[in-house]
């Protein structure tokens, strides 16, 4: 049974906003974390400084014959408090983010928990670098690629019908690299300790929801992408049996556990009015209020799904991104995101069922009293 809660209950700790420019808090004192990160809060950020680094790597997607190349970005946890700071697509700076800082070993006995993440249409992999923050101070891993074409320096217009599976493919390749940086010193992603990339949770922002949905395993249907092809909503040669074919192969990645999709959609073109039932993995929607076409019909489409939709009230399309929004301020709106968001990784990666955690995610214990909470 759905059920709508909302409460005045206070703000949890605020979180940490992307600078852009206009001034930061100081980085939390790097002392030596306490033994068991279960029990740091999910509301706050945790001990560990911020470190950042980037590199480009090349594969051939799925339906077609071609290289791609993407630049992958990775936060991850350092106890470094000084250095050069990092600045996305030339303009972009982000104070908190420290270029090529030293890595701290993984906390977590299986290695360095991660969070893969897709950005949103004519956007960036930093475009929500208050949630990488967030998790890389808690001691994981946060990987993003930039989808080539699709950058607020790269975008192609019109889209291609192949960057609709080139975007999954963009993620299941950042975890590859990860696994490849788990066995060569001298790989750009290898760390003093392995990527636990078996059991990953995947978040993305508008376009990148749909990415979400994709990589988990929502079912494509040929039928829809086919009348898209038909009305001329893409070329003749972009629309090669090669291509369809390889949208009827599931994109979902087994490595992933749960999905994050923020402000954006399950949309119904690409899957059809079934396809959202083929995943089988817990997913946690987002939304704001004042965003409300940006989810429209998934919740229903994805009637079978394990699923969890926080709707934050006055919050805008960029309240998951790069903050802005008019009626809630970027802290206080970064703040929910990240609480809502590591409370459930953390529960489906590291078996976090503590109290506080569990509160959280079943709703009896609402972060914000902006909050409307529903659950599946």
């Amino acid at each position: 049974m759905t059920a709508l809660l909302r409460t005045t209950t206070p703000l949890l700790a605020l979180g940490l906003s992307l600078c852009l420019g206009l001034g930061c808090p100081a980085p939390q004192d790097a002392a030596d974390p306490p033994p068991d990160p279960i029990s740091w809060a999910v509301s706050e950020p945790g001990p560990y400084s911020v470190g950042y680094r980037t590199w480009e790597s090349t594969y051939i997607p799925p339906g077609s014959t071609e290289q791609r190349s993407i630049v992958i970005h990775l936060w991850y946890p350092t106890l470094d408090e000084s250095g050069e700071t990092a600045t996305y697509e030339f303009m972009f700076p982000d104070e908190q983010s420290l270029v090529g800082a030293t890595p701290e070993a993984p906390v977590h006995a299986e290695g360095y928990p991660v969070l893969a993440y897709s950005h949103g249409n004519q956007g960036f992999a930093g475009a929500s670098a208050y949630l990488m923050r967030h998790f890389a101070s808690h001691g994981w891993l946060a990987v993003a690629p930039d989808h080539t074409g699709n950058t607020l320096s790269t975008h192609q217009s019109p889209r291609p019908l192949s960057l609709w599976l080139d975007r999954p493919s963009d993620i299941a390749h950042a975890l590859d690299q990860l696994e490849a940086g788990n066995s060569d010193d001298g790989h750009p992603a290898a760390l003093p300790g392995l990527a636990h990339t078996s059991q990953v949770t995947v978040a993305g922002h508008s376009f990148g929801a749909y990415t979400v949905w994709a990589a988990v395993g929502a079912r494509f249907d040929r039928t829809q992408i086919q009348a898209q092809c038909d009305a001329g909503s893409y070329t003749q040669e972009q629309c090669s049996d090669d291509l369809l074919d390889a949208f009827e192969v599931s994109a979902g990645d087994p490595r992933l556990v749960g999905g994050l999709p923020m402000a954006g959609s399950g949309r119904e073109e690409w899957f059809g009015a079934t396809g959202l039932n083929a995943v089988s993995l817990p997913m946690l929607q987002m939304s704001g209020s004042l965003d409300a076409g940006a989810v429209d019909g998934t919740w229903e489409r994805a009637d079978q799904v394990d699923m969890t939709w926080i709707d934050i009230e006055g919050g805008c399309h960029q309240l998951f991104g790069l903050g802005t929004c008019p009626e809630v301020p970027s802290d206080e709106g970064f703040s929910i995101v990240n609480t809502y968001a590591l409370a459930f990784a953390r529960n489906l990666v590291l078996q976090d069922s503590t109290e506080t955690t569990l509160a959280i995610l079943d709703g009896s214990e609402l972060v914000s009293e902006r909050v409307t909470f529903q659950r599946r």
